[in-house]
């Protein structure tokens, strides 16, 4: 059974990308998906990780707002931290390591492999 420490709430939204599905643990944002084509699906994928993830669209409108922020060019560095435990330790580097390119700022999965080693 879920305690309050590790529940899992997601909430989808729609953004200029299609609707978009964010789940958040306690830790920070742990997905993020885009076009998400039916809501069932996205459960499914959380399920995988959780077993009961709970829908908190309201809870979770300040990360519904950053986003909204950020396509609309206002926002440049999200608020909210990611929660990257989920990944092996390959996948946290790379992910750390993607966090940490400033915004507008591309970079080629050739510079990702050198710099993750």
């Amino acid at each position: 059974m879920s305690s309050p420490t590790n529940t899992l709430k997601y909430s989808i939204f729609k953004t200029p990308l299609g609707k978009t599905g964010v789940a958040v643990s306690p830790t920070g944002i742990c997905r993020v998906v885009l076009s998400v084509s039916r809501e069932s699906d996205f459960v499914e994928l959380l399920k995988k990780v959780h077993p009961r993830p709970q829908k908190q669209s309201t809870q979770l409108m300040a990360i519904e707002n950053e986003f909204h922020q950020y396509f609309s060019g206002k926002l440049k560095k999200f608020s909210f931290k990611p929660d990257l435990r989920q990944g092996t330790h390959f996948q946290q580097s790379v992910w750390r390591k993607l966090t940490a390119i400033p915004f507008g700022n591309t970079r080629s999965y050739q510079w990702l492999a050198t710099a993750i080693g």
